[in-house]
């Protein structure tokens, strides 16, 4: 009889730990994704789903979850010294504001993305301001530059499928370097 109180008390706390276990599992599934994004679900490594904002629930061991922000607005700043198309050197700073709307494509397209961004930032102000006369860059409406700078780029992301959109691009300044 004692024998069978003890396993019966083995197996009932053996239940109850294994309950416990499972109850813990169960409850940190739980996570929250923000107003301001998207969630992308990794199961096992590969893409699973893509989730709105809310409460959902993961398999813990199995999902990890990438949190996405779809809704803030960007900036990256870039500053070059450029030749002109009349062999002068010009200073520009510009800054590029955009919005994330594809997370899957921007988180999982590109190794350094920004890293490629800001280069085709540079690209399009090589060409854009080697096309132009210092004259007509330091004497002109800066949109008419920021606008033609603004279409190249968005034809670029575009290209090469970065999943963002182009809001705008502002030039912040624009001067002749010092001579040494």
């Amino acid at each position: 009889m004692n024998k069978n109180n003890s396993d019966k008390k083995k197996i009932k706390y053996f239940l109850i730990s294994l309950l416990l276990i499972c109850l813990y599992f169960f409850i940190n599934g739980f996570y929250i994704i923000k107003n301001t994004g998207q969630g992308i679900i990794l199961r096992l490594g590969k893409i699973h789903n893509i989730v709105s904002p809310g409460l959902h629930w993961k398999y813990t061991f199995l999902d990890k979850i990438y949190f996405v922000d779809t809704f803030s607005v960007k900036q990256i700043m870039t500053d070059s010294i450029l030749l002109t198309a009349d062999l002068n050197l010009v200073n520009i700073k510009i800054m590029v504001e955009y919005k994330i709307y594809d997370p899957l494509v921007y988180t999982f397209s590109n190794n350094d993305l920004l890293y490629s961004f800001k280069q085709s930032i540079n690209s399009v102000l090589n060409e854009v301001i080697g096309n132009l006369t210092i004259n007509y860059i330091l004497t002109k409406n800066n949109n008419i530059i920021s606008n033609e700078i603004k279409n190249k780029l968005q034809l670029i992301i575009k290209k090469y499928n970065f999943g963002i959109n182009i809001l705008d691009v502002y030039i912040e300044n624009i001067n002749i370097p010092k001579e040494d």
